[in-house]
């Protein structure tokens, strides 16, 4: 009787603990109401492009479920990025804040920082108002091309469980090691470091900046989703990697990514990346202004947003759109 009381308890906590917030099952990511969600959306360069977000409304004319909100320690502060966060929930996508600080970077110094900016009372206090649908991405593509699987494991388990002790229960997305590209993160992280997590509510995003032209690598690393026991999305990809390089194959992530239920944000809805102009969705900022690949990835591709998104019923009673 007294270990099925504290079953029960247990069990409680858990169904208590998820319908506050979106929360992960096995390999997939779920509403409050229990709802399934597979993400489709964009990632914007608020902080240094648009920190009023006028982007917002225009993205949402795609049918995107979501946002990407590129944020930075150093650019940015916690009143504006909560009025972003606001300001997607208004149009009914689901809010991922990520910090660019530290891209590509692999240190304990880096790590401390971001840390630190996560958990600070300010943002503990955001994360807490806005739980329901917030989702946390720790770092965009944290991990340098020597970083380790037991270093890449070790160091994430540990920040994990710093914003958890602050009070912070979203879901945090954890970018691939060895600049987001990594999938071997994923087989060999993802579980490891959701079943270190208090709340057992961890996603691993996969950037697939993959110049190779192969499609069956990108095919491989999808399916891996039905037998690993961790959340996987595709965070970031385009039609054309650094230097404009067109071997990457957008079309296979788009197509996959349905087949098999996964969630994907392209990169990035622009005007503003200077690495190459033409990864940018939109020349003007505006849903009229999509075009080429962006317009394909987001509403006349048979795999776009517009003919895959689904908004989850908890969000679309957020907003008023």
């Amino acid at each position: 009787m007294k270990k099925t009381f504290f079953s029960l308890l247990a069990m409680l906590f858990v169904s208590s603990s998820y319908s506050q917030g979106i929360h992960v099952k096995g390999n997939k990511i779920f509403a409050p109401d229990g709802e399934e969600i597979i993400l489709r959306g964009i990632n914007k360069m608020f902080v240094w492009l648009d920190k009023e977000g006028e982007a917002i409304p225009e993205i949402a004319k795609t049918g995107a479920n979501c946002v990407r909100i590129v944020w930075t320690m150093k650019d940015g502060d916690y009143q504006g990025l909560e009025k972003l966060i606001e300001k997607c929930a208004e149009y009914q996508m689901i809010p991922i804040v990520e910090l660019h600080d530290g891209t590509c970077k692999w240190n304990d110094e880096i790590f401390k920082q971001i840390t630190a900016w996560w958990t600070a009372p300010e943002m503990v206090k955001i994360a807490k108002k806005h739980r329901k649908y917030l989702m946390i991405n720790y770092a965009n593509e944290l991990g340098d091309w020597r970083t380790t699987v037991d270093d890449y494991n070790k160091k994430y388990i540990a920040a994990v469980k710093a914003l958890r002790k602050a009070g912070i229960h979203t879901p945090i997305v954890i970018d691939a090691g060895k600049c987001g590209q990594d999938i071997n993160s994923y087989y060999t992280g993802g579980e490891t470091i959701l079943n270190a997590d208090p709340d057992k509510n961890i996603i691993i995003s996969v950037h697939m900046w993959w110049t190779d032209n192969d499609e069956n690598r990108i095919k491989d690393a999808i399916n891996s989703v039905s037998y690993t026991n961790a959340p996987l999305i595709v965070g970031e990809f385009a039609a054309y990697g650094m230097g404009c390089v067109r071997t990457i194959r957008y079309k296979t992530i788009m197509e996959e990514c349905a087949k098999n239920k996964i969630g994907w944000l392209a990169w990035s809805w622009g005007p503003g990346n200077q690495d190459c102009p033409l990864m940018d969705m939109t020349k003007d900022n505006k849903f009229t202004g999509l075009y080429s690949w962006g317009k394909e990835a987001a509403i006349d591709g048979e795999f776009s947003i517009k003919n895959t998104s689904k908004i989850p019923e908890f969000m679309k009673k957020q907003g008023g759109r």
